[in-house]
């Protein structure tokens, strides 16, 4: 073992360092951080390296941009334009691993100071409206480069156990074309109110196992993309609890990379046995390009109280394939929605054995004629009953669809619904705010089976 108190470096960043390059000299080992506060720039992992903290450690992000290594964060090919702010603003690393193997982080918590990273919005006109979403994207704007917790880049073997990440401006960890990655017991908590703290994000990955995880965040607890290298596949989440002003799980194409003429998917992605305190979407899967197939969702237990659906699958030139959702037991104001710019582009979905118990909200995008708006990368934020559109071979079977009393906008703060009157002059708020609801709304469809399931309309007036 290497213990850290054993070497003096002119800072945390290179005492740290020191031990885990000598550890690494040496074949490999164990690097021990003992109890204490230890303020760090980009800490950079090597082969064979376990990077074990011990119970009151926190390593902490380090203010000062000059204390990271520019070396280990997305490639240039990450950014549709080079002119995206997400490129503009890109991810520093704190503790950072790139072309290495057989890698652990354990125990002891990562913590940065989050809100250095932001500044407050003016709140001017539709650029806010509190009604249609979290209120995250357009209270604060990124002012720096931020700060990614753990950041991997072609990495095979890593492992992230019994970690705390607390208060990161970024993800709290991103994983790109890495193989076989277990996370076990590590909890993230991420401000609600900030822009991308999500949790974890595997782009390009393959064999990945999340257990026991405790994520909060603002944004995706955990994102699945293809990334620039052409797929992500065999991902297994289970035993967790999500809380975020977004998605529990976002699986996607074709909206951060791009993948040089590659055929992009994502394949073969289990989510099992997993509990749902808050969010906007336990599900979302979006297909902008390539191929999304295989996606199971299993035993998922959530009450949403945030403005949402509980699942969401689209497509726009890409396709989906073969989907199963079953053992759903939800509370929130939307069910779910299905839709496809083309006919075919989403086929063999299940949804079967669930139940979901519905309050209508006053939801600005509920309303069909508003669906151009954010349609396909948002539209999680409605419908309240199910919207199946274009798709093709659908089951839904054994499904019970409760409503409760409905909240309408004479329930809101006096600000949020003066927020949305302005928004959608001169439309009268009153239409925004469901009388009757079909459950099933389907248009365009084929070959769609609803069998041995209770889904009443919805009725106002009883």
């Amino acid at each position: 073992m290497f213990n850290i108190k054993d070497y003096h470096g002119k800072n945390d960043t290179a005492t740290i360092q020191a031990a885990i390059d000598e550890a690494a000299n040496a074949g490999g080992g164990t690097v021990f951080v003992p109890a204490g506060k230890y303020v760090c720039g980009s800490i950079i992992l090597r082969d064979n390296i376990t990077l074990e903290l011990s119970h009151g450690a926190e390593i902490v992000a380090s203010d000062d941009a000059s204390d990271y290594d520019y070396s280990i964060y997305f490639p240039e090919n990450y950014s549709k334009k080079k002119t995206d702010a997400f490129v503009e603003k890109r991810f520093m690393g704190l503790i950072c691993c790139k072309n290495v193997k057989n890698v652990t982080i354990k125990g002891g918590a990562l913590v940065a100071n989050d809100v250095s990273y932001f500044e407050k919005r003016e709140l001017k006109g539709k650029a806010f409206e509190p009604a249609l979403q979290a209120p995250a994207w357009y209270e604060y704007k990124i002012s720096r480069e931020r700060v990614a917790m753990i950041l991997c880049e072609n990495c095979e073997n890593l492992t992230f156990e019994d970690v705390r990440i607390e208060k990161y401006p970024a993800y709290a960890a991103w994983a790109i074309g890495c193989d076989t990655v277990r996370v076990k017991s590590v909890s993230t908590k991420g401000r609600k109110d900030l822009i991308n703290t999500d949790g974890f994000h595997f782009s390009e990955c393959k064999n990945v196992f999340v257990s026991s995880c405790v994520f909060e965040c603002g944004d995706d607890c955990i994102a699945i993309d293809p990334g620039a290298h052409g797929q992500s596949r065999d991902v297994v989440v289970t035993g967790c609890v999500f809380n975020t002003s977004v998605h529990a799980v976002r699986i996607y194409t074709g909206i951060d990379a791009v993948a040089n003429g590659m055929e992009r998917s994502v394949k073969n992605i289990s989510v099992s046995a997993c509990t749902v305190t808050d969010a906007a979407g336990i599900l979302n899967i979006n297909a902008q390009d390539g191929i999304i197939e295989n996606i199971s969702m299993t035993d998922v237990t959530a009450t949403l109280d945030a403005e949402g659906t509980s699942f969401l699958i689209s497509s726009s030139d890409g396709k989906v394939e073969n989907v199963r959702i079953s053992g759903l037991v939800m509370k929130g104001n939307g069910c779910g929605m299905i839709h496809a710019s083309k006919k075919g582009e989403i086929s063999r979905i299940r949804i079967t054995d669930c139940e979901f118990v519905i309050t209508p909200k006053t939801k600005l995008h509920a309303q069909f004629e508003f669906m151009p708006l954010v349609f396909p990368r948002h539209c999680h934020f409605f419908p309240i009953a199910f919207h199946f559109e274009r798709a093709c071979d659908v089951i839904v079977k054994d499904i019970r669809l409760g409503w409760t009393a409905p909240i309408y906008s004479d329930s809101w703060e006096s600000t949020r619904k003066q927020a949305l009157i302005e928004a959608i002059k001169p439309t009268d708020i009153s239409v925004l705010e469901p009388k009757h609801l079909e459950a099933f709304k389907i248009i365009d469809c084929e070959n769609i089976w609803i069998k041995d399931s209770v889904c009443p309309d919805f009725d106002v007036l009883g």
